[in-house]
């Protein structure tokens, strides 16, 4: 048996030991009225602390009810003068067990416990024990003890939340969930760009002097002109000079001055971006919404609930460990993480206005193939001064524009490869997960490179213009009869064909419902997914019983998990607002769409029967061309009809034809096409 073995066999007994001396089942239910309340953080956690603010200016507020701390003399004068506290027992470690008996003689109207940690051990029963509270709030589901039992309840919430729920049962209204934290200013402490804290309670939960310099080197090299000071105190400050004399870049220096908690936070507050290892000072930075980078341990898959509160100005970086860690290794990610991270608050705030149009090539756009560059160019050129901003995003690291400068990638992504038969669906993929997080985050437009923009603004497109004025939906796309499940009388199975939405072209507003519950689908199926495991027997699309149309092939899967959501939940109808993508009388289209070009050209007599690419080339160069229905049409005739759609999208296997007779981008020039009105080129001889 080894020692950890020993170890946890040992822990195991001292808590049936303690729960069979101290532990007994009451009923379940808070028990109100509440007038007294006694939080316990005697491990004197000053980020805790922070945290329990929110709370206890909401409990503050209610104004009938006392609240006591007990914790240690470092947090008294916070709590007093801060928090509003109204009673204040410090304790130390030596002979605690006497100190908690004394301190329970003065507390004998407790009548609630909220203790700020997990599993409760000797010292936290036996003090609740001597209290004898009527309710216990606990998120040790194991005590019969704790009569609010939180654990399963809460599971997967973070602490803040915690703190909401509980004052949830308290009936209390939280009328602000923003931390207050202490600023103390400090004339001697200069301002920064990016404060950088490596230091966390011991050495071994820190950053390495290794792992530091590197970061710093990192972040100085690619923000030259930032002023970036290390943190430290009077313990660490040999440590801290160190690390700057290593990294040796003019930009880098210790902040001096900081003799105490409240001056490290004056820093904080004085500066534009913080990067911190986990410790108090990540929740000091959250509460003064700084934008802020953290580094916490995940050991294998499991919950922090500690984690600071999710916000456009956090970013958190998990250093992945064994779920049996011993000691923490703090510094296994990789560094370039930070800059991405720092890059995609930047970007955020520059962006959030939701006026951004996105698109994606997995290589650099200097390689892109001619089509695709052509009508990415259109579409700069259309929304040049417009107030929207065009921005193709990229798979290449070194790139302004690369996806994880804006949107942080799901740890399964690069993956992909491994999961899949399919190796062509790969980047189809990975696109669709890359454009609906965007879209989520930041709201906007994603257009496939394949899309001829025709309007000069997307304020101009009439499901754009749609989706703006509904006070309720937040998605927007174009319907194609291939994707859309029928009625045994082959009527639509769902109102206007809306599973049938492409993914080609969306519009969405930021922080859209429908999207985020896409995208944790999307995550679901791919930590489900495996080679062995094919994508059909996936147990949600079972469940449904999803029909044949939902399953194109792998490439698609992802409209095969679009149908699951709207199947399982019809409710999200009302959150999607489209419109067909074929032209004005095909299925249920009032008005022309992105496909109708190949509808009146490309389809045969009906307009139904399968596309030949051949014909499309022909609808866009100069010549007569009969349209399905027979009558004959000039380019001139055609462009009138291409003007009525605000946009064309061509699939790939549309565009063989056009690509080899539109050899080079003089030939958009020189040869006579609809491309000189669609791209507003001058026709040169």
């Amino acid at each position: 048996m080894n020692n950890n073995s020993l170890s946890f066999l040992k822990n195991k007994l001292i808590r049936k030991l303690n729960i069979y001396l101290f532990d007994r089942r009451v009923s379940r239910g808070v028990k109100l009225p509440v007038k007294h309340i006694l939080l316990i953080n005697w491990n004197g956690r000053i980020g805790d602390a922070i945290v329990s603010s929110s709370f206890l200016k909401a409990i503050n507020s209610a104004g009938n009810i006392t609240v006591s701390v007990v914790t240690t003399n470092n947090l008294k004068s916070l709590y007093t003068d801060y928090y509003g506290v109204s009673n204040v027992y410090t304790v130390h470690s030596k002979n605690m067990l006497i100190q908690l008996w004394r301190i329970s003689r003065e507390l004998k109207d407790v009548d609630t416990v909220i203790p700020l940690m997990g599993y409760l051990n000797f010292k936290d029963l036996f003090f609740i024990n001597l209290l004898n509270p009527n309710n216990l709030f606990g998120l040790d589901d194991e005590l019969g003890r704790a009569n609010i039992q939180m654990g399963s309840k809460v599971d997967g919430l973070y602490i803040h939340e915690i703190f909401s729920y509980i004052l949830t049962k308290l009936g209390i209204r939280q009328l602000s969930k923003e931390y207050t934290v202490p600023v103390n200013i400090n004339n001697k402490i200069k301002r920064y760009d990016i404060v950088f804290n490596s230091f966390a309670s011991r050495l071994d939960k820190s950053f390495s002097i290794g792992k530091s310099v590197e970061i710093l080197q990192l972040i100085s090299q690619k923000y030259p002109l930032y002023k970036i000071g290390v943190l430290s105190c009077p313990q660490r400050y040999q440590i801290a000079t160190e690390i700057v004399s290593i990294t040796n870049r003019s930009s880098v220096e210790i902040v001096e001055g900081i003799n105490t908690y409240y001056d490290a936070i004056d820093a904080i507050n004085k500066s534009n971006i913080v990067i911190s290892i986990d410790t108090s000072l990540v929740h000091a930075a959250s509460g003064l919404n700084k934008k802020l980078v953290s580094v916490y341990y995940q050991p294998g898959e499991q919950f922090n609930r500690w984690v600071p509160k999710e916000s456009t100005n956090t970013e958190i970086i998990f250093s992945k460990g064994p779920a049996d860690y011993e000691v923490k290794n703090m510094n296994n990610f990789n560094t370039k993480s930070v800059f991405f991270a720092i890059n995609r608050l930047l970007n955020y705030e520059k962006h959030k206005n939701g006026r951004n149009v996105f698109l994606y090539w997995n290589t650099s756009e200097e390689t892109i193939p001619l089509i695709h560059k052509m009508n990415i160019d259109n579409i700069r050129n259309r929304l040049n001064k417009t107030g929207w901003n065009v921005i193709v995003t990229s798979l290449i690291e070194d790139s302004k524009d690369y996806v994880e400068n804006y949107i942080e990638l799901p740890d399964y992504f690069f993956d992909i490869k491994n999961k899949i038969d399919d190796f062509s669906s790969i980047n189809g993929n990975q696109s669709d997960i890359i454009r609906l997080r965007l879209l989520e985050k930041f709201g906007g437009v994603y257009f496939d490179t394949s899309t001829i923009l025709l309007k000069d603004s997307i304020d101009e497109i009439d499901l754009f213009q749609n989706l703006s004025k509904s006070a309720k939906a937040t998605l927007a796309g174009y319907t194609n009869v291939t994707f859309t499940r029928k009625n045994s009388d082959g009527s639509n199975y769902f109102l206007n064909a809306k599973d049938g939405m492409e993914l080609g072209v969306l519009y969405a507003k930021k922080n859209s419902n429908i999207l985020k519950i896409f995208n944790d689908e999307i995550d679901k199926y791919w930590k489900w997914k495996t080679k062995d495991n094919f994508y059909k027997e996936y147990q949600p699309f079972k469940d449904l019983m999803l029909t044949s149309v939902s399953f194109l092939n792998e490439y698609h899967i992802h409209y095969s998990i679009f149908h699951m959501m709207l199947t399982r939940d019809c409710t999200l109808l009302s959150e999607l607002i489209t419109q067909s993508s074929h032209m004005a009388g095909k299925e249920n289209s009032f008005v022309d769409g992105p496909y109708s070009v190949s509808d009146r050209f490309c389809r045969g007599s009906s307009g139904y029967e399968s596309a030949e690419p051949k014909y499309l080339l022909y609808a866009f160069i100069d010549g007569d061309l009969n349209m399905y229905n027979g009558i004959n049409t000039t380019l001139s005739c055609r462009k009138k009809i291409f003007f009525n759609c605000d946009l064309i999208s061509i699939p790939s296997y549309m565009r063989v034809e056009i690509e080899q007779y539109f050899n080079t981008q003089v030939d958009y020039y020189q040869l006579v096409s609809a491309y000189h009105d669609f791209y507003k080129l001058d026709h040169k001889s």
